[in-house]
C-alpha cells in the first residue's frame, strides 16, 4: 500500500463485540481507521445472505472473523455446530472475499497444537488436532487461505482484555477470585504465553499496514509461562491477599482432552513485548482499585 494507509482502510469486524473485536475497534480507533463491528447476532455468518448483505453494504477493504466457538467443550458436545461454524461458514465467507479482492483476516488458535512440546510453537510446528475444537479451526485455516488470496492467520494463544459482551474468560475469572480473596488451586504444569489482546490486534493491524506476506502468524506476547505463575503476578499486582496452591491439570476433572503446553512464539513476525508488562498494563487500564491504589 502506498501513500497514507491508514486512509485506504476500513474494517468488518464480525463477531465484534468479544474479546477479539473489542480490540480491533480500539486499535482501529486510536489509529483513526473506519470499523464497523456487528455482534455476532447481527450477522450470521453461518447464513450467506447475511454475509453477503454485509459485506456489500459496508464494503470494507479488511473483513476480521472473530466469530467461533471460544473453547473445547462446546465443540466436542456439537460437532455439528463446530463444523458449521468454523469450517462452512469460513469457506462461504473467503470465497466471497476473493469475489470483492478484501483482506480475510481470520484469527485461530493454540488449540491446533497437541500441547506436547516442551516449548512454545512456532510457525514451523506441524499441527496436531487432539479433538473437535483443534480440528475444526485447523479446517478453518485451510479454508481461508484455499479460498481468500489475500488472508492473514493469526494464531492467538490465551488472551485477556477487555470485552464489550460481558463475557469472561480465564484473566476475567482470576481477577474476580483475587478480589475476593478466595482460595485458588491453580494449574502449575498448564503453560501457555498469556496474551494481552490489545497488543493482539495491533500486531495485526501492523501486518496489515506493513503488507506482510500472506499466511499464518504466531501472535504472542513474550514469554512462556504456567496458569499458576499467570495468576501469581495477578495477586502481586492486585496485592491481593488470596492463597494460591499450585496443583496438576489433572485434578481438574474433564471428560475432554485438552493440550497442557500451548505457548506461542514467532519465527514471521516482530517479537511483542513481554508478558509482565502487557498483563501490569492492563491491569492499570482495567481494573479500578490498582489505579486508585497506583495514584495513593
Amino acid at each position: 500500500m502506498n501513500g497514507n494507509v491508514c486512509d485506504n482502510l476500513s474494517l468488518l469486524v464480525l463477531g465484534g463485540t468479544g474479546m477479539v473485536g473489542t480490540a480491533f475497534d480500539t486499535v482501529c480507533s486510536h489509529r483513526g481507521i473506519p470499523c464497523i463491528c456487528p455482534a455476532h447476532r447481527t450477522v450470521d455468518i453461518t447464513s450467506p445472505v447475511h454475509v453477503i448483505r454485509a459485506l456489500d453494504a459496508h464494503r470494507p477493504t479488511v473483513v476480521v472473523n472473530c466469530v467461533a466457538i471460544p473453547s473445547i467443550e462446546p465443540c466436542e458436545r456439537d460437532p455439528g455446530a463446530a463444523v458449521a461454524l468454523h469450517c462452512s461458514a469460513v469457506e462461504h465467507l473467503a470465497r466471497e472475499c476473493e469475489r470483492r479482492d478484501m483482506i480475510l483476516v481470520q484469527p485461530s488458535t493454540h488449540a491446533v497444537f497437541d500441547g506436547l512440546k516442551d516449548a512454545p510453537y512456532t510457525e514451523d510446528d506441524p499441527v496436531k488436532a487432539t479433538g473437535v475444537y483443534g480440528a475444526t479451526k485447523i479446517l478453518s485455516e485451510r479454508l481461508a487461505a484455499a479460498y481468500c488470496t489475500r488472508h492473514y492467520i493469526p494464531r492467538f494463544p490465551t488472551l485477556f482484555g477487555p470485552r464489550r459482551n460481558g463475557s469472561q474468560g480465564f484473566a476475567d475469572k482470576a481477577l474476580a477470585w483475587l478480589r475476593e480473596g478466595r482460595l485458588l488451586r491453580i494449574a502449575v504444569d498448564r503453560m501457555d504465553s498469556p496474551t494481552y489482546s490489545l497488543d493482539a490486534a495491533a500486531a495485526v493491524m501492523e501486518m496489515i499496514v506493513e503488507e506482510a506476506p500472506w499466511g499464518v502468524y504466531h501472535v504472542a506476547n513474550d514469554g512462556w509461562i504456567s496458569y499458576y505463575a499467570f495468576v501469581q503476578k495477578l495477586k502481586t499486582l492486585l496485592g491481593s491477599a488470596s492463597e494460591i496452591v499450585p496443583c496438576q491439570e489433572k485434578e481438574f476433572a474433564s471428560p475432554y482432552y485438552k493440550p497442557l503446553r500451548t505457548g506461542l512464539t514467532s519465527k514471521r513476525w516482530k517479537r511483542l513485548r513481554s508478558i509482565d508488562v502487557a498483563l501490569q498494563d492492563y491491569v492499570q487500564m482495567h481494573v479500578p482499585e490498582y489505579s486508585a491504589q497506583r495514584k495513593d
